[in-house]
């Protein structure tokens, strides 16, 4: 980490990715670039950063984890109170494509997190449990 970040403004930027993470659910899908286009484009900003470290990745590709699997059911937890959005429930639920586009998301994400889990033994750290708690 670079040292103009403060350990607070670190923690600040993961809690703000991961309530973008849970927001996202009522933000309708690009029907263009597809429903994970968003999340992809958070992954792959968190990991063009020097300065995140692998707790912090971990922590990250947790929530995006999670928000692929809130996508995939087939009601939504919550939606946007208003007539004229609708959720991603309504919009693809029943396309094979919606279910693969989650899917591949996670499969990606989750296969970097053993990657980063394998590689922190190595270098003598061990991340919390509880940063994995998306894979269990």
């Amino acid at each position: 980490m670079d040292g103009s970040r403060t350990p607070n403004d670190v923690d600040g930027i993961v809690s703000s990715i991961r309530k973008l993470c849970s927001f996202l659910v009522v933000v309708p899908g690009n029907l263009e670039q597809g429903v994970t286009y968003i999340p992809k484009s958070i992954y792959y900003l968190i990991n063009s950063k020097s300065w995140m470290t692998p707790r912090m990745r971990t922590r990250i590709s947790c929530a995006i984890v999670s928000l692929s699997a809130t996508l995939s059911q087939k009601k939504l937890p919550y939606n946007a109170n208003h007539t004229e959005i609708f959720g991603n429930d309504l919009l693809f639920f029943g396309d094979p494509s919606y279910s693969q586009e989650l899917v591949s998301l996670s499969e990606f994400v989750l296969q970097n997190l053993v990657d980063i889990i394998q590689q922190e033994p190595s270098r003598g750290k061990w991340l919390p449990i509880n940063d994995y708690n998306c894979i269990i």
